[in-house]
């Protein structure tokens, strides 16, 4: 049996699932998250990995990832550019930004 929500109907659900999620965790996971993606480095080799076309990856590994919804205090910008490569993306409950 298939049911069909008007969109009256789905944006109540996604409502009450953001409210739950927002009781649940709150503020802090995003603070962890950030922190993480910001701050540390991963050590391990990346699960997916961009290739440049030579033999090293799209993405080194000797500095933080960062996180496009984290503006560097001192020059303004975003310290990413999208969500690729992002050690925390998966429980990361912000919007992705992926590139092409």
């Amino acid at each position: 049996m298939q049911y069909l929500l008007t969109e009256e109907e789905m944006q109540a659900i996604r409502v009450d699932r953001d409210h739950l999620r927002e009781a649940v965790f709150g503020d802090k996971l995003d603070v962890l998250v950030q922190h993480i993606a910001c701050t540390m480095i991963e050590t391990a080799p990346p699960r997916s990995t961009v290739w440049t076309g030579t033999s090293t990856p799209a993405y080194p590994k000797d500095r933080p990832h960062g996180c496009i919804h984290y503006r560097d205090p001192q020059t303004g910008n975003r310290t990413a550019d999208y969500c690729d490569g992002c050690p925390v993306s998966d429980i990361c409950r912000r919007y992705k930004e992926w590139s092409k």
